[in-house]
């Protein structure tokens, strides 16, 4: 880790106009670390300022679409995912899990999928639980291990999402319509 933290802690401060707790300090230096990954490997995913916040959301290059990072120190969960958000997002769901085979077989994982029913949007990703994200010493794995993620899941879903057409969904052509239990 490097001592930028305090200069991105200090951004951080100044944007919201207060002191940092300590949960919100660590949010935003873990943040930081990660911004510095994407810079240092000049992926598709591009950085975004630390925040201090659980989450941060990047662009894949459609509105309604967007990938995210969490870094839930409450429930000890890093991930990355494929967000779908806006009216159609039920729809743009059910038309990617058709291909929920070969998305994961390009993908090399296991996704969650999930659906959200009651929700104004929907979810697809992986996780790492019970991680000690207050332990800056697992950083770097989980640092790595996002970034990967990230980068893979932009590969696999941005040329799928440019593609998207809602017409092409037919209520009732998964199971999805019916059950919410296969999801997330």
């Amino acid at each position: 880790m490097t001592n930028d933290w305090t200069a991105d802690s200090n951004k951080a401060r100044q944007r919201i106009g207060t002191t940092l707790t300590t949960r919100k300090q660590l949010q935003v230096d873990y943040w930081g670390e990660l911004r510095r990954l994407m810079w240092s490997r000049n992926g598709n995913v591009r950085p975004r300022k630390p925040l201090p916040q659980y989450y941060l959301t990047f662009a894949i290059g459609k509105t309604q679409f967007g990938l995210l990072a969490n870094f839930h120190v409450d429930k000890n969960y890093v991930s990355a995912a494929l967000m779908l958000t806006g009216e159609d997002n039920k729809s743009h769901f059910a038309l990617l899990y058709r291909d929920k085979e070969e998305i994961e077989k390009l993908l090399g994982n296991t996704l969650y999928w999930d659906k959200k029913p009651h929700a104004n949007y929907c979810a697809v990703g992986l996780s790492i639980d019970n991680c000690d994200l207050e332990n800056r010493d697992t950083w770097p794995d989980l640092l790595k291990w996002q970034y990967e993620k990230l980068e893979d899941l932009h590969r696999v879903f941005a040329p799928r999402i440019k593609n998207l057409d809602t017409s092409d969904y037919i209520p009732g052509e998964t199971d999805l319509d019916d059950t919410e239990d296969e999801l997330g």
